[in-house]
């Protein structure tokens, strides 16, 4: 009984899964991580406006317990305090796990921030990537650095 419960409820889930679309981890994965790479690459060589262009207008990124900015203006502001007090650090993303449909994508992940100011430091991250003019979007940053 238990057995063929569970079977149906499987069955259930991967059919609504497929009514709403849902990405596998890897497909996901392969919409973001050239994105990613974009980004990253155009903060490294200090071109923020270009970074810019990967954030949606609706944005917002949460330094959890320490605030938050909303719209690429304060982004722009906060990212260019990050790199006065960090220098320009690299990102080194571990145990990625990715997620999404055809709404959203998700990232949730460790980071090693490799700091010239600051040496090595560990963070939590989780984003959300939303379509904005056709384009994905980075929408929601949420970060916590261990102390």
């Amino acid at each position: 009984m238990i057995h063929s419960c569970f079977i149906n409820c499987r069955k259930f889930v991967n059919l609504i899964a497929q009514q709403i679309n849902l990405l596998k981890p890897k497909e996901a994965k392969a919409i973001l991580k050239p994105l990613y790479d974009a980004l990253e690459n155009h903060y490294y060589k200090g071109e923020m406006e270009k970074s810019m262009d990967y954030i949606h207008t609706d944005a917002v990124v949460v330094n959890k317990g320490n605030g938050a900015q909303y719209g690429k203006k304060e982004i722009m502001e906060a990212f260019k305090k990050f790199t006065e007090e960090f220098g320009v650090s690299k990102f080194i993303r571990s145990n990625e796990v990715y997620c999404g449909c055809e709404c959203c994508l998700c990232l949730s992940c460790d980071i090693t921030l490799d700091s010239p100011k600051k040496g090595k430091q560990s963070a939590k991250a989780f984003h959300i990537w939303k379509k904005e003019d056709g384009k994905w979007k980075l929408y929601h940053d949420e970060y916590a650095i261990a102390s």
